[in-house]
């Protein structure tokens, strides 16, 4: 291959590498490249990967590869090695192992002439031959990994045969499953250093090497983007987001009152994020010799000018002194014993941690029914859940005048979501919902849930669909309406109701709403990220793309080039660039 042509394949490509399997290392390539194809880029998605799961994760129908050749004595051009999937899309060598003779030689100049960006699913772990030997003709490599110790240690392994490859391979760092900060004391951004208190001195990844990662997404669980939710269950979506919309209150409520601790910006998070995640004893100072237990086993295994320097970023001065605390100083232990003595004497701070742990138990409890793992007739959690939150809203209403404008609008959504669990229960309403989602016929005869067509919709215009959508749309809003008519009245829930400008009750804001409600509920479960509008893992998904966008200064190689097909406008777009209208609170 010429040098030209290499270094224009290299400014087109994006290495999706991992060093273990599990992490989800092909969901994050597919969604990447379907994000990309959204903003109208052409993307090849080039299955690298023995063990893929893209076909998968689409749902292809059976046989739908069939026409793709495979094999290294296989012969044809360039479109006889690619399935397309959508007007921007393509899967590239979609037979696993089919790219390795063809990629760089045969058809380099054909990728091209034809793409925009060409993203590899890589296979997992660190083999030169299947793997490694790719990035020396490679852009860039996105490192995907999860916020835990093994895969931690995986990726840094995996880090340290790249960089003796490829010295100057510019490294982003793509974490799923995240958290800010691990309950003993692992810090789950810090990739490299984690590896490198594993490891002999002369294996460990050096400063300037460290210097060339960029954490580009942090992408926490969330159980409507779980593959292993195969049917249809609002429970699943709704619970979900009620628990982010009370974590997001929870951790306001405690950053507000950590404001006035003489702390830098990271370490107040990381006691946000432990204070959030904690029950307070009685014992203040004990809370507070706790605390400080934590942050001091995020310091383990780090170097001496690292802990001087978060000392120095907690109190401004350099360390805790005199202070019987290993990190924090007596001014900042004084400090955050005050704060959580109040948080302990806070009636609303310890509902929001009970409600939490409800919701958590509901989610893993009806995630473990629909595999099987628990019998059918244990307890009912939405039940529970039901009658723990309108409480919870209760003490929010009756503190919203005090709220933070986010935390009252967040209660105001909560008590649109509990309303609609309700009204997705109703068997009439259930049977709706399940008209929106496609169904085939396996090879056995089978029914089962048609996801390739689901994602499909999400993609491109079905006006059948579109229109079937939004008269689902029109026939449960009354009952959801009336239902939060019905929990106001009950529990005095005035102040969270949405209103306008002029104190009526704001009907759009509802209409939104349920309209988005309804898109994540009916597209739950198909493992991409545009199947959701507005929640905490589908965003951190989006700006991860931006950020990727951003690193490679990246922009359409032909710009204001149509597509190879006509460009389609999915009704699910339309809906999501609607945005949703909040109260006039």
């Amino acid at each position: 291959m010429d040098a030209d042509l290499l270094r224009e394949l290299r400014q087109r490509s994006i290495a999706i590498g991992s060093g273990k399997g599990g992490v989800g290392k092909s969901t994050t390539a597919l969604n990447i490249a379907l994000l990309l194809a959204r903003k109208q880029f052409r993307v090849g998605l080039v299955d690298l990967d023995p063990l893929s799961n893209v076909a998968v994760i689409l749902d292809l129908p059976e046989g739908a590869l069939a026409p793709v050749l495979s094999g290294h004595d296989a012969r044809g051009n360039l479109d006889s090695f690619v399935f397309s999937y959508t007007e921007y899309l393509d899967l590239v060598f979609p037979h696993p192992g089919s790219a390795k003779d063809k990629l760089f030689a045969r058809f380099a100049r054909d990728l091209v002439g034809v793409y925009d960006l060409l993203i590899y699913d890589m296979p997992a772990g660190i083999s030169v031959e299947e793997n490694l030997g790719f990035l020396p003709s490679t852009g860039s490599l996105l490192l995907v990994t999860n916020a835990e110790p093994t895969a931690h240690v995986s990726a840094g392994g995996y880090l340290r045969s790249v960089f003796e490859i490829v010295p100057d391979l510019p490294v982003m760092i793509w974490h799923n499953r995240y958290q800010p900060a691990g309950e003993s004391g692992f810090d789950p951004r810090a990739v490299a250093a984690n590896y490198n208190r594993y490891v002999e001195p002369e294996l460990q990844i050096t400063r300037d090497e460290q210097a060339r990662l960029r954490n580009v997404a942090f992408v926490p669980s969330d159980p409507a983007l779980n593959l292993l939710q195969t049917e249809l269950d609002p429970a699943v979506t709704i619970l979900g987001k009620l628990r982010e919309l009370f974590s997001l209150i929870l951790d306001q409520q405690v950053r507000d009152r950590l404001s006035l601790v003489p702390a830098g910006a990271r370490s107040r998070d990381l006691i946000a994020y432990y204070v959030s995640r904690n029950a307070i004893p009685d014992d203040t100072t004990r809370a507070v010799q706790d605390l400080d237990s934590f942050l001091l086993g995020l310091l383990r295994g780090s170097t001496r000018e690292a802990v001087r320097s978060l000392l120095a970023g907690l109190d401004g001065k350099g360390g805790a002194g005199d202070s019987p605390y290993r990190i924090l100083s007596e001014p900042q232990a004084r400090a955050v014993g005050t704060v959580l003595d109040a948080l302990r004497r806070s009636e609303l701070h310890q509902e929001l941690l009970r409600v939490l742990r409800i919701l958590d138990e509901a989610i893993t409890a009806i995630v473990e029914r629909s595999r099987g793992f628990l019998p059918a007739g244990s307890l009912d959690h939405s039940r529970i859940v039901r009658g723990a939150v309108p409480r919870l809203l209760r003490l929010l209403a009756q503190e919203a005048d005090h709220l933070p404008a986010f935390s009252r609008n967040a209660a105001s959504v909560a008590l649109f979501l509990i309303a609609a669990e309700k009204e997705f229960e109703d068997p009439e309403t259930r049977t709706l919902l399940l008209r929106l989602v496609p169904e085939r016929r396996t090879s056995r005869g089978e029914s089962r849930r048609d996801r390739y067509r689901q994602i499909l919709r999400l993609l491109s215009r079905d006006n059948h669909y579109h229109t079937l959508f939004f008269q689902v749309v029109k026939a449960i809003f009354p009952g959801i309406t009336r239902r939060i008519s019905s929990l106001n009245q009950q529990f005095s829930l005035g102040p969270l109701l949405l209103r306008d400008d002029q104190g009526a009750i704001n009907a759009p804001a509802y209409v939104k709403l349920s309209t988005h409600l309804l898109h994540d509920t009916v597209n739950a479960g198909l493992g991409v990220s545009i199947s959701a509008t507005y929640n905490a893992a589908s965003q951190a998904i989006r700006r991860g793309v931006e950020e990727i966008l951003q690193a490679r200064g990246q922009v359409p190689a032909r710009p204001g080039a149509g597509p190879r097909r006509e460009e389609k406008i999915s009704p699910a777009a339309a809906v999501a660039s609607a945005g949703i209208s909040s109260a006039g609170n």
